[in-house]
């Protein structure tokens, strides 16, 4: 595991190194690009620049910081800890964010595009309130989403196959804009805890929970 700074100035987080990447804050470029075994740090030694994400990308743990640049790209990344947003940065990012280990997601009032848990070590708590705004808002192909009663805003919650899955909903309230905001097409093996939760469908043209395939 090693720790990677960002100090590329604006550019693109890609697959080559250059001078983007230093092993220390402000430190000196050259280091090698993250990769799933590496925390990645946007600080404030690394300037309100624009880094965005143009290719596929993974790190161990992403924390934003004192950073007060923007984090673009469409391009999705998959992160095995805790991603931790900066209420003075901007967040542009519109891929998809993939969890794959235990993390706690801090959004800092940022909207994300879409979240998905795809491990069965997958167990992503919140450390805020969260909003999504792609269709495909929150998918939980394995592991374990819990809200920590933090609200949700998204166009959907989606669960659609037979893997081992826990959903913690406590006392949140989840609100989701999509049609069929609430899917969960399979239950077999799904763990569903309401607790004293409130779900609000917004849906102009009407609103479905599809349940089991009914």
């Amino acid at each position: 595991m090693a720790s990677r700074y960002w100090v590329g100035g604006t550019a693109t987080w890609d697959a080559t190194a250059g001078t983007k990447w230093a092993t220390t804050s402000g430190g000196a470029g050259g280091a090698a690009v993250p990769t799933s075994a590496d925390d990645v740090f946007f600080d404030a030694a690394s300037g309100a620049v624009t880094c965005t994400l143009s290719a596929t990308a993974a790190c161990l743990s992403l924390n934003f910081t004192g950073f007060t640049g923007t984090f673009a790209g469409s391009s999705n990344i998959t992160v095995s800890g805790n991603v931790t947003l900066s209420a003075a940065m901007t967040f542009t990012h519109s891929g998809t964010f993939t969890f794959n280990s235990t993390a706690t997601l801090i959004t800092a009032g940022k909207s994300f595009s879409a979240v998905t848990l795809n491990s069965a070590s997958s167990n992503v708590t919140l450390g805020d309130a969260f909003t999504s705004t792609n269709t495909f808002g929150i998918t939980i192909t394995q592991g374990t989403f819990t809200t920590n009663n933090y609200n949700v805003t998204a166009t959907s919650l989606s669960s659609s196959n037979s893997n081992t899955r826990t959903i913690n909903l406590g006392s949140s309230t989840v609100t989701l804009s999509a049609l069929n905001g609430l899917q969960f097409p399979t239950v077999t093996n799904l763990t569903f805890n309401a607790g004293t939760s409130s779900i609000v469908m917004t849906s102009t043209i009407g609103s479905t929970i599809v349940l089991n395939g009914v």
